[in-house]
């Protein structure tokens, strides 16, 4: 406080000086001088500059420290937030892991932008986006993850082998088995099959009754894969030019955001 005080006060010396200065311009451009007036102007100006370079090198120092003290500070405050924030997803038996501004828990990534104010939850590593907003509190935030965790893990089908016959009859209806089908293409027909007679009579995105996300399949998928059933369906990897998202599905394989990239799927047999 009392740097900032000397520097205030400094600021004040050489605003005043260069107040003198001025008024005393116009009489020398009239040589309404004396001898004197020389020395004194001479002497104003070397106490302006003398004065200025004092404060450049104050201002520097304190100007360095400030912008230290600012980064502790936002330091603290991050800390403190991703502490509060572990300690409400923990209760809800959540551990992230990882360093900002990208945090990981079980199968999603956390993106916070503290400057901004701003945050993005994924499933997968940036695979499908869940939920992004304004950063508000750590409670708040955390009952967002909470709810996004859930969707995707909700039951959704009574077994696992439901799920693999509601997709055996979708891929059966134009393929032969052995025959691949596009994953993306396989989803897309389960989506439609899931929804109401209303929306066959007229399709529209506002008479879909069943919102089945990508995010939500493919967590459907990494259960059926644990599963040992019969005639399961077979899950064909990616390669790097059918990688991209609109042509293949990012299937988890456990925690830290592991998983597998598929293109194309197919069934052995027929039931």
């Amino acid at each position: 406080m009392n740097n900032t005080s000397n520097t205030i006060n400094e600021l004040k010396n050489i605003q005043s000086d260069i107040n003198k200065f001025l008024k005393l311009l116009p009489k020398m451009y009239k040589l309404e001088v004396s001898e004197s007036f020389f020395a004194n102007l001479i002497n104003l100006k070397e106490n302006i500059f003398h004065n200025f370079n004092n404060l450049n090198n104050n201002l520097t120092l304190e100007i360095e420290e400030f912008q230290k003290q600012f980064k502790e500070n936002i330091t603290k405050l991050k800390n403190s937030f991703i502490n509060e924030l572990n300690t409400c997803l923990e209760e809800n038996e959540i551990k992230i892991t990882g360093q900002l501004p990208k945090i990981v828990f079980d199968m999603f990534s956390l993106e916070i932008n503290f400057e901004k104010r701003k945050y993005k939850l994924f499933f997968g590593d940036q695979r499908s986006l869940l939920s992004q907003g304004n950063l508000s509190t750590p409670e708040q935030l955390a009952k967002t993850i909470i709810n996004e965790v859930n969707n995707i893990k909700k039951p959704r089908w009574k077994s696992m082998d439901e799920f693999n016959r509601k997709l055996y009859d979708i891929y059966i209806q134009k393929y032969k088995p052995k025959e691949k089908m596009s994953i993306t293409d396989l989803y897309f027909n389960l989506v439609i099959s899931l929804q109401s007679k209303d929306f066959y009579i007229e399709p529209h995105p506002k008479k879909m009754t069943y919102i089945y996300t990508r995010a939500q399949f493919a967590y459907d998928l990494y259960l059926l894969k644990q599963e040992n059933i019969a005639n399961k369906i077979n899950l064909v990897t990616s390669n790097i030019s059918k990688a991209n998202k609109a042509s293949s599905i990012w299937v988890p394989s456990g925690n830290k955001l592991e998983g597998t990239i598929y293109c194309e799927c197919y069934f052995n047999e027929r039931f």
